[in-house]
């Protein structure tokens, strides 16, 4: 009975120094191959683990700017290295147990919806056109709309933040004229069924948001 236990005493001892050695191994490609410093053990595993449906950040260059985007929501503008270029993304911070974590919306979102009218065109002759990434978190939806066309909803109105064209910003094809708009929501299966966000040229409706989410995460056309 003894030998069994020191056995099994060995192996669980064996087993903690591998998981160690591997979650050390992690941290540092993190630290010294992405140059990213994560700030809370959450913050190590979303960004050691993510999934990137939309094409992972090489290497993390700088944080330009961090605001406010709801009450426990933090938007986070950062620089970094994708696509083998100097890019703009965003990240939302969100706080948990374990402490804040961030997730890049641009890469690590869980749907994308890239819709081209090509039967109408605008007043300055363009065929209107948006991206849509969507980010579900456990106590909200961030939607992240890049269109040239102001948009607004029917919880909130006016986007929570919006900022000006940023030839810089990963999503690059939209004539540099696309306004980057952000959304906070609750999680879209609460939202009321009448919910519509909308512009003069398109809309989007719960229905759609729902369609997405049964949907594996789409590539955007940029990819």
């Amino acid at each position: 009975m003894k030998k069994f236990l020191l056995w099994v005493g060995i192996t669980c001892s064996a087993l903690l120094l591998v998981a160690a050695v591997f979650l050390f191994v992690k941290y540092q490609n993190l630290r010294n191959d992405k140059n990213y410093t994560p700030i809370s053990f959450s913050d190590f595993v979303y960004n050691a683990f993510a999934d990137h449906p939309g094409g992972a950040v090489s290497k993390y260059i700088r944080t330009v700017s961090e605001e406010s985007l709801d009450d426990n929501l933090i938007l986070r503008k950062a620089e970094v290295i994708c696509e083998h270029e100097r890019r703009i993304v965003y990240y939302i911070g969100i706080d948990s147990f374990l402490g804040r974590y961030y997730k890049c919306i641009d890469t690590d979102y869980d749907y994308c919806f890239h819709a081209l009218n090509l039967r109408s065109i605008d007043t300055d002759g363009k065929k209107p056109e948006y991206l849509c990434f969507t980010l579900q978190l456990p106590d909200h939806t961030v939607i992240l709309a890049v269109s040239r066309y102001p948009l607004k909803d029917s919880y909130q109105g006016a986007a929570t933040l919006c900022f000006e064209p940023d030839k810089r910003h990963l999503v690059d094809n939209m004539d540099g004229d696309a306004l980057l708009q952000f959304f906070v929501l609750p999680r879209v299966e609460e939202l009321p069924d009448s919910y519509l966000l909308s512009c003069d040229y398109f809309s989007i409706t719960k229905s759609d948001i729902l369609k997405w989410i049964d949907k594996s995460p789409s590539t955007p056309s940029w990819k």
